[in-house]
Order: C-alpha cells, then structure tokens, then sequence
C-alpha cells in the first residue's frame, strides 16, 4: 500500500523517490552519524547493483569520458593494497560526508594535474599514482546544479510526512538521491570533478596503474 493517497498528483522525481522507499522501508531506521548515513547509502548502491567491480580499458574498448583519481599510501606496500582495492575489492566510499554526495571522486579530461596533487597529498609525499579511467560514454550524468533544482522541488511535498524523517535525512546525500533517480554520476562543472555513483560504468587502465606502482617500487628500493 501506498503511502500516499494522492500520488498521481506528484513530479516523476517525486514517485521514484516514494516508490523506492515503499520498496526499502526497512532501510530507514534512525542513524546518527554521517558514516551511518554512508553505511545506508552504500546498501542503495547495492540494491542499485552499482558497487559490481569496474571495468578494464583494452585497445577493444569504447571510447568514454577520460577520468583520473590520485591515490595516496604511506608506503608502496599500502598503495599497492589501496589500488588492487579500487580495481577489484568490495567499493569503498569513504567515512565521512561528501561534499557533493557519496561516490568515487574523479577530475575530468585536461585536469589531471589536481589528481595528482591528491595523489601526492599537495605534494609532500612520493608514494601515489594517478589512477586513470573512462566513465562509459553512455552513462546517465547529471549536472549538479540540475540535481539541486530537482531535488529541491521533488522533495517539497514528502517533509511534511512524518514516516519519511529518517528517509529525508538520507536524501540529503546528493549521490543517493541522485541514484535513486537512476542517475550514474554527477559532474561538478566549475570544480571538474566527475562523482561516480556506479562503479560498474568505470574502466581502469590497470597497465598503466601497474607500470606506475613498478616504478614507484624500483625507486623505493633505490632510497
């Protein structure tokens, strides 16, 4: 049963959103951090089947959107546990709140240099390297700036319903709100960042990743 009576008379944004929450109601009990948040919208993800493993960029492959994520450690030893992390374990989002909602940070096309300044930890240590991949060409991408407009309308009539409290505070988190729309990633114009929220429309170029750990190996033994 629906939780509205009046649902026809709601935005499509607005049923997609109820129709998620008649289907996942046990998902929103009360959490009071944001990395219980997280925890929760990783569960959306998964639901969403977007935290499958990404893909890997061949000569065969499609062209795509051409990303790149810095990655720093430590030691080569931890760096090397992070990336074959990001390739092929379980998707990691992070603890905290992100600013432009959960998923994997990327800076788009000519921007390379900023993620290899993350890679780098503005450039005080030597033991990073700057992930590249393409986002598939046909994913579904939203402007951030478009999501605020919708959300901010497709949200207006749900606040006044009590039982949807704890869903809403979730919402806040732009990646889930934005996934349960169907979207794959948000794009951050002015900053040039690319959030993925489904991993599986990734595709790393791992000889690149491999050859730049080698490297980084090599020099580590020469210290």
């Amino acid at each position: 049963m629906f939780l509205f009576k009046k649902k026809n008379q709601m935005s499509l944004e607005s049923k997609k959103i109820l129709d998620f929450y008649n289907g996942n109601k046990n998902l929103f009990g009360d959490f009071e951090t944001m990395s219980e948040r997280k925890k929760i919208v990783k569960e959306i993800y998964d639901i969403l089947k977007y935290t499958g493993k990404p893909g890997v960029i061949s000569k065969s492959s499609k062209p795509g959107i051409s990303v790149y994520r810095g990655i720093s450690a430590n030691d080569v030893e931890t760096l090397k546990a992070f990336s074959s992390q990001f390739v092929d374990g379980e998707a990691f989002y992070g603890k905290n709140a992100s600013i432009y909602g959960t998923g994997i940070y990327t800076v788009v096309g000519d921007n390379k240099d900023v993620a290899y300044k993350y890679a780098t930890e503005g450039y005080t240590t030597d033991n990073g390297i700057v992930i590249e991949g393409e986002l598939d060409g046909d994913a579904r991408i939203i402007k951030i700036e478009d999501l605020y407009k919708i959300k901010e309308t497709a949200l207006e009539k749900l606040k006044t319903y009590p039982a949807l409290k704890n869903y809403l505070r979730v919402l806040e988190d732009d990646g889930a709100f934005a996934a349960i729309l169907g979207y794959q990633a948000i794009y951050v114009e002015d900053k040039k960042y690319m959030v993925i929220l489904d991993r599986t429309q990734l595709a790393i170029n791992v000889q690149d990743m491999i050859r730049q750990l080698a490297e980084l190996t090599v020099s580590e033994k020469r210290r």
